[in-house]
């Protein structure tokens, strides 16, 4: 059973810090107040079709926080790759409609996965699990499993897939021809730690490289994933 061969892999969740000058320039015109929540907003529907998934939030400093998943405000879904040609595109169609340069803007939270095809069934896959090497395990149901390393600030999930598209109302058959697929994803809660500095946007977009963030985020989940720990079983 070999989960080494990652597709379709993306920078999912993101948060973004604003500063208070760039926010100078966001574009109201196309933000509507959030129904509930105080001091937050979202994207008009003719703006964008996957306006759900944004969400805006002015501090009272005057910074602005966004948080949106990237393949789910691009594509309606996250089966697909957000790499960075996606981020680039991203990041110019946030500049068309808010008016604002994020690649100065701090990324302040994120998370990276990859997909697999499984030869067994996710679920049967999940029990097979026995622990994670320096991580403690916080979260545990029959189509996931959540590992942490608290002072590290990193989360580490493993879930099906398939189950989690359908209870996001994203599964069509068409769009997932194997019925046995794994999504790997590391939740970066602490960016500084791990690039050893603030994380800005723009360093996102920089084209792939030896030590680009970008291969940085891919080279910790295959780490991470390789710290599962599976029971012994012989090669036939």
């Amino acid at each position: 059973m070999n989960h080494n061969n990652l597709y379709k892999t993306q920078v999912d969740f993101i948060s973004i810090k604003v500063d208070g000058q760039e926010a100078l320039n966001l574009n109201w015109d196309n933000l509507i107040d959030h129904p509930t929540l105080r001091n937050q907003y979202t994207l008009i529907e003719k703006v964008n079709p996957n306006y759900k998934n944004f969400s805006l939030y002015v501090k009272s400093s005057g910074e602005v926080l966004i948080n949106l998943s990237i393949p789910y405000f691009l594509f309606g879904h996250n089966y697909h790759t957000a790499e960075n040609e996606e981020l680039q595109d991203f990041y110019v169609i946030i500049k068309k409609i808010l008016g604002i340069d994020i690649r100065k803007s701090e990324v302040i939270e994120l998370e990276y996965g990859g997909y697999c095809n499984s030869e067994i069934s996710p679920e049967e896959f999940l029990k097979k699990i026995l622990r994670m090497q320096n991580h403690d395990l916080i979260y545990s149901k029959s189509y996931m499993k959540m590992f942490e390393d608290k002072k590290q600030g990193i989360c580490f999930k493993i879930y099906d897939a398939v189950e989690n598209a359908k209870q996001k109302r994203t599964y069509t058959a068409e769009r997932f021809i194997n019925k046995h697929i794994i999504k790997y994803e590391i939740k970066v809660k602490k960016p500084e730690i791990i690039f050893k500095s603030k994380l800005l946007f723009e360093t996102l977009l920089v084209e792939p490289a030896q030590n680009s963030a970008l291969v940085q985020l891919k080279r910790m989940l295959t780490k991470l994933k390789n710290q599962l720990v599976l029971p012994y079983e012989k090669k036939k």
